[in-house]
């Protein structure tokens, strides 16, 4: 008997309620030299050091509209992103192939806290972000583009009162730096 033979016997079969679930992406953007700000409820994307300061809201199909010139009701989520090139190839050297914390919240309310991990899995181009409770993977989804996540938030960032996972990450090009900002809707609880 050949061990791919024996793998079902001694593990037992595998099913499809074993394979993780993708984490459904809610909504995905871009800017060149943008920024990502958030308050309860909204999200935005936009560049404030354009003429007219032209933004996007992703959550509301990426409707155009204006940032408003008051943004200290923000926060800027895409603060902790790498401002030069010289300073994202240092956060590569120092990435390792470790998981590392994104981003913690309570999707079911119950007071167990649900943990966002980055897995990296060799290069940028392969950084998946995964959400686990107690210690149990419950979705995973990796990033839509080649880049390095900067910070995770699960918070209620539209008008649903659902907890989402929002991850803004960057990457390099000829335009400069593109900050992007995706976001997941997170498993239910169980």
């Amino acid at each position: 008997m050949s061990i791919p033979l024996l793998l079902p016997l001694i593990f037992g079969p595998l099913t499809a309620q074993q394979a993780i679930p993708a984490l459904e992406t809610v909504a995905s953007a871009t800017a060149v030299n943008g920024e990502v700000y958030f308050r309860p409820g909204d999200l935005l994307l936009g560049d404030p050091n354009l003429p007219g300061r032209p933004a996007i809201r992703p959550l509301q199909g990426n409707a155009a509209f204006m940032l408003p010139s008051d943004l200290s009701d923000y926060e800027t989520l895409s603060g902790a992103c790498p401002r030069s090139r010289d300073e994202a190839r240092d956060v590569q050297a120092r990435a390792n192939a470790a998981s590392a914390t994104i981003a913690r919240g309570d999707i079911g309310g119950d007071g167990v806290i649900e943990v966002a991990t980055l897995e990296r899995r060799g290069d940028p181009a392969a950084a998946w972000v995964q959400v686990t409770r107690a210690g149990k993977r419950l979705a995973e989804a990796q990033l839509p583009v080649p880049a390095w996540p900067c910070t995770g938030l699960v918070s209620e960032v539209d008008s649903d009162a659902i907890p989402d996972l929002v991850v803004v990450w960057s990457t390099w090009g000829a335009d400069g730096r593109t900050i992007g900002v995706t976001v997941y809707k997170l498993p239910s609880a169980p």
